[in-house]
Formats: C-alpha cells, structure tokens, sequence
C-alpha cells in the first residue's frame, strides 16, 4: 500500500511542469538582455568615404555616440583630421574627438579585419538629424546607442517579445512550483501525537459512565403477613 509524500501525484506532476518552465523563462529573459546589449553597437558604414549617419529624435539620444575606425594603424592623426561632420538642417560643423594619443587605441573586428578607433563624435542631447560627413580615406563608423541606429520595426518587437514571453514564463513556473510546495507541504505535515495516558483515561472515563447510565434492579422486600392461630 502507497502511503507518505511519495504518493502525492500532484505535486510531482506540478513540479516536472513547473521547473522547466520557470528555466526556459529565464532563458528568453536574457536571450532579450543580450539581444539588446549586441545591438547597443551597430555597424553603420562599412569602409565608405562620403556618408550620412542620423540620430534619432524620437527617443533619448543623450548617450548617443559615433566612433570611427580605420582598417591601418598608421596616419591616425591625418586620417581624422580629414573627416568633416556637417548637419544637414542647421549646416554646423563639427568635428571628431581625435583618439589617436592614446597607447591603447579602441579595436574592432569586423569581417576579418581588425579596425583601430581615430576618434568619436557625439552630437550631445539637444542636437539630433542627419549628419553629413566626408572623409579622404575609407571609414568604418559604429553607432553606440539606439538612437544612432535605424529604426527596425522586427528587431523592435524581436526584443520585446524575448522580454515580455521571458517573465510570463517565469512567472508561470514560478507560480506552478509554489504549488507543488504547498501540495508537498500538505502532504507531509507530521499527525498529531496522541498520549497515551489521555487515551486511557478518557477511555476509563467512558467505560465508568456506561456503567453509572446502567440501570438498577432495587430489591422490594416482601413483608409477611401475621397469621392468626
């Protein structure tokens, strides 16, 4: 006969369906983390020499960020001196923070290549638009913030769907598990402990009021009568 908390079916059955839910939640919810920290830094020109690149003004562009590469280590300096930033709506020039002092320059791999940073351009928060920008030898610029890339209606909803279908699975197997503990828990609470002196004693007492509730025969005593001689 089956007996004790390995019998609760239900609570095994919860937990089997609850756990790996719960994992697979978790797993989509930093499948979205990471979705969105890769795109975080975009590839946005591949070796050209004249180009525009946008931020977006439709979301927060404070962190927005262009770095611009080059596929030789030599002429840094010259390389970035020659690029010329032009917004398309205002016709201010800027131009790049040159990186080319620093010892350890930033790198970039990039189809086989490896690139090394000649400067940074960030436009800042209250400018935003197309820029316009030529350069006297091929360029490579990745943009740093989504406000820098081009607004993709697919990757948008690829990531929040990761994230959305991540926490309702997770909050699923969690709810599921918390289930499977109470079952388990139900199950396996320990049964009352019964004294046996009380067991006794309540049983005397039992026993001692069958016997007071039992009826009694009363003896009548039968007087004779006095017989004349």
């Amino acid at each position: 006969m089956c007996e004790g908390c390995g019998c609760n079916r239900n609570a095994k059955v919860t937990a089997v369906v609850g756990a790996p839910v719960l994992l697979l939640g978790v797993a989509l919810y930093i499948g979205a983390f990471v979705e969105g920290w890769r795109r975080d830094a975009l590839m946005l020109v591949d070796g050209q020499t004249h180009f525009t690149v946008t931020v977006r003004g439709d979301i927060a562009h404070d962190d927005a960020k262009f770095v611009f590469y080059s596929n030789v280590t030599e002429d840094c300096k010259q390389r970035a001196e020659t690029i010329t930033i032009r917004q398309t709506y205002t016709r201010e020039l800027f131009s790049v923070d040159s990186g080319c002092s620093l010892s350890m320059r930033d790198g970039y791999g990039w189809k086989g290549q490896d690139l090394v940073a000649l400067g940074t351009f960030a436009p800042g928060g209250r400018t935003y638009g197309d820029f316009q920008i030529s350069t006297s030898y091929p360029t490579w610029v990745v943009g740093v913030g989504q406000s820098t890339h081009p607004y993709s209606l697919v990757e948008e909803h690829k990531v929040v769907g990761l994230a959305m279908s991540g926490f309702l699975l997770g909050l699923g197997g969690s709810i599921t598990l918390f289930v499977s503990l109470c079952l388990m828990c139900s199950c396996c609470q320990p049964a009352a402990k019964v004294d046996a002196r009380e067991a006794l004693l309540s049983m005397n007492q039992d026993q001692l009021l069958q016997v007071v509730q039992a009826p009694v025969a009363v003896a009548t005593p039968i007087l004779a009568e006095a017989v004349d001689p």
